[in-house]
């Protein structure tokens, strides 16, 4: 499994949900030009996407044509993929509490999707009331 960093993933998956294509994003940066990508969003300096993608073209195109994991994901960071993938608002959707995120509403689907996603500090764990928490767990 692929790692991209949290900064990475929040940069390919803003450029997703505005609806870039991923053989888009895979061509500007093969081609150095953050032109298109800068196109569908000014979130970011995407010279950091292209500079990571120049040191490790293998591991960003994997990254991109395959699931991924995040190398270490703070709250802040699952509360903005949960937006970014699923749409999904803090306040709105689900929860937040000291120890992560509660009463998440995720499909199967978005359950196998996130679940790769998530870095090791975190576990995923299905409630009595047929939704999701999304806790932090101690690193030994």
């Amino acid at each position: 499994m692929t790692k991209l960093s949290q900064w990475e993933a929040f940069m390919v998956e803003t450029l997703r949900a505005k609806g870039l294509q991923d053989d888009v994003l895979l061509d500007a940066l093969a081609n150095g030009d953050t032109r298109p990508l800068e196109a569908v969003s000014d979130a970011f300096d995407f010279s950091d996407l292209v500079d990571a993608f120049k040191e490790d073209r293998e591991r960003i195109t994997a990254s991109i044509r395959e699931e991924y994991q995040v190398k270490f994901l703070t709250k802040p960071g699952v509360t903005r993929l949960l937006k970014l993938r699923f749409g999904l608002r803090l306040g709105e959707s689900y929860e937040e509490t000291e120890a992560g995120v509660i009463n998440v509403p995720l499909s199967t689907e978005q359950v196998e999707s996130f679940q790769t996603l998530l870095s090791s500090n975190w576990t995923l764990r299905l409630s009595s009331d047929g939704h999701y928490d999304i806790v932090q767990i101690s690193l030994v």
